[in-house]
């Protein structure tokens, strides 16, 4: 297993760079989480349309985060190390977990929210999570969203489901992760029962 003491610099710093979109996964978070002020007029079920779109990011993976992440929730061999990955067949060096992907896409996801607040109250769950291609330490990571469908609830009238495809790509462009998911959206925001927002920190 690599120290970490390999790391570059900047790695090390996980920085995020102001006014540039780009998230640097490290010892620091991607976001300062307090103190982030919220938007006053959340999105709510009736802002959302069929083909809306959002592109967020990009964030680097650091060699460092992939193998801390592994070495606790993922050990297998290709994860840790180049030498674990040195004969995979499909792999060209240490590979990032595919469950820390989908975190850093969540974590986009969720900073997005706060800097633009949505009256959700959370989500059913993800279907079908694809890892398209390998994900290496220090690919740079843009998540594309697109709502593909809509409905109210029958058993909630104040709160509908917005469904969303996700696209998880890297500096070339390449497609590394897919999914899809639906969101429950309360249908006006100005409701301060309805509006939820202690999931953002406000």
């Amino acid at each position: 297993m690599e120290s970490p003491a390999s790391e570059s610099h900047a790695e090390k710093q996980g920085e995020h760079v102001p006014g540039s979109g780009n998230h640097r996964i490290g010892t620091a978070v991607l976001k300062k989480l307090p103190g982030v002020p919220l938007a006053t007029q959340m999105r709510s079920f009736r802002d959302f349309e069929i083909g809306d779109r959002e592109r967020l990011g990009p964030v680097t993976v650091c060699r460092h985060e992939a193998i801390a992440f592994a070495a606790r929730y993922d050990p297998q061999p290709f994860h840790l190390s180049d030498e674990g990955a040195a004969d995979h067949p499909f792999f060209a060096g240490i590979v990032v977990s595919g469950w820390l992907t989908c975190a850093l896409m969540m974590r986009l996801l969720v900073d997005e929210m706060r800097e633009n607040p949505v009256a959700s109250v959370g989500t059913p769950g993800v279907d079908r999570i694809r890892w398209r291609s390998p994900v290496y330490p220090g690919d740079a990571l843009v998540l594309e969203t697109e709502v593909s469908g809509k409905r109210l609830l029958k058993s909630r009238p104040h709160m509908g489901l917005v469904h969303k495809r996700l696209r998880t790509t890297n500096q070339h462009r390449r497609l590394v992760m897919t999914s899809e998911t639906w969101e429950f959206v309360a249908l006006d925001s100005a409701q301060p029962e309805r509006r939820h927002s202690y999931l953002y920190g406000s």
